[in-house]
């Protein structure tokens, strides 16, 4: 990887959110999500990538919150960093799901996938501008509990010296906020546990527990709007070699 591209994945917070926007050149709007009788509200940490075509590498991280209707019709909203809305549809019919995001009024991502033991949805999707497919990509979404009494980060990482020189993380972080015990979910449908603190000066250490004696350890500096509020974290890591350093950026985002 070069100095150039890492330095791309690590100049700012808005790295996540700015990259979709760029990438995709679309104004999202809101459509809220009403629940009504006969139908349910769920919150999912969803993460994916592009793995082909226009924008390879890109991720898509955000809060996903649908009104499931009783026959497994939903709609709803994806929110990224920084509060941008895409709308959803799609259709849970058994174990599979099928899901569009109306990113504009030409562009669109289609995704299909299913529920499976590790207890997130795992699927692929497709980007179209009009009825061109322009790229192809993973992602998962992992069902939130006690939202909103949690910390949700879009997070991405870049190990740029030991063994695992290149490799790129990128997922999304949910923490209870009291306990700071949650999970870092990856596009391909891997669920992580991770542990967290943080200090009386807002700094945040993490620990992906990859297996009982195996670790990423990041920490980081917390990352304020003009306005004070907290927006992010960015700092380096180690891990999960001996010799394996990175650096990180992590975005807030909400259901």
């Amino acid at each position: 990887m070069s100095k150039k591209t890492l330095m791309t994945l690590v100049a700012s917070l808005g790295f996540l959110a700015l990259t979709v926007l760029s990438v995709f050149g679309f104004a999202a709007t809101h459509q809220a999500a009403h629940a009504a009788a006969g139908s349910k509200t769920v919150h999912l940490a969803f993460t994916g990538l592009i793995s082909a075509g226009q924008g390879k590498g890109t991720p898509l991280t955000g809060g996903l919150t649908e009104v499931v209707q009783n026959g497994g019709a939903f709609a709803g909203a994806l929110t990224l960093p920084g509060g941008a809305k895409i709308p959803t549809t799609g259709q849970i019919t058994g174990a599979k799901i099928s899901i569009t995001f109306a990113v504009s009024a030409t562009v669109s991502i289609t995704g299909t996938g299913k529920f499976e033991k590790t207890g997130d949805y795992i699927g692929r999707f497709q980007v179209f501008a009009g009825k061109n497919k322009t790229a192809d990509g993973i992602w998962s979404a992992l069902p939130v509990v006690n939202n909103p009494s949690v910390i949700a980060l879009a997070f991405v990482g870049v190990d740029d010296k030991g063994p695992d020189t290149g490799a790129i993380y990128t997922g999304a972080i949910v923490l209870n906020s009291r306990t700071l015990v949650g999970t870092f979910s990856l596009p391909t449908g891997a669920v992580i546990p991770v542990t967290a603190k943080i200090g009386a000066d807002g700094q945040i250490r993490v620990d992906f527990h990859l297996s009982a004696t195996t670790h990423i350890i990041g920490e980081g500096q917390p990352v304020k709007t003009t306005a004070g509020v907290l927006s992010g974290f960015a700092g380096g890591f180690k891990g999960p070699q001996v010799g394996d350093m990175g650096k990180w950026v992590s975005a807030v985002f909400t259901f």
